[in-house]
């Protein structure tokens, strides 16, 4: 597809794709065997559904009565939230894509907001906590 669209890129935009697709396929030689794609696949499920865990405790801590589907469908979202370029830490987009996601199961703003920063702060803050620990003890 790309090399059909490429005579409406730029010639520097077109090395980037390039790199990018180039650095995507290079990525998918970690899958040599089916056995590490069934792992791959398993860590990858077993994350999202206790990342859907998660959503779901904060729906119901804002007394949010929505089934866990919708919980797996926002994650879903997030998820791909996290393409679109954005401010370090996805502010923003990720509490647009959260709340634009819960939305369309759940009429109150305010609350699909709150929900939003509030699972923002606990896929983000340990994160960070977890790195400038690290930092302080490499001592770079």
């Amino acid at each position: 597809i790309f090399f059909t669209l490429k005579k409406f890129f730029k010639k520097k935009d077109k090395l980037r794709i390039v790199s990018i697709i180039d650095n995507f396929s290079k990525s998918l030689n970690i899958i040599k065997t089916k056995k590490k794609l069934f792992l791959i696949i398993l860590l990858s499920f077993g994350l999202w559904s206790l990342i859907s865990v998660v959503y779901y405790l904060v729906m119901l801590t804002l007394s949010i009565g929505l089934p866990i589907y919708v919980s797996m469908f926002v994650v879903s979202m997030a998820a791909f939230g996290m393409i679109i370029p954005s401010s370090p830490g996805n502010l923003g987009v990720f509490h647009g894509v959260t709340m634009g996601a819960l939305l369309f199961f759940y009429p109150n703003k305010e609350e699909a907001f709150a929900f939003s920063v509030i699972s923002h702060f606990i896929d983000f803050v340990p994160s960070v906590i977890l790195g400038v620990i690290s930092f302080l003890k490499i001592r770079i």
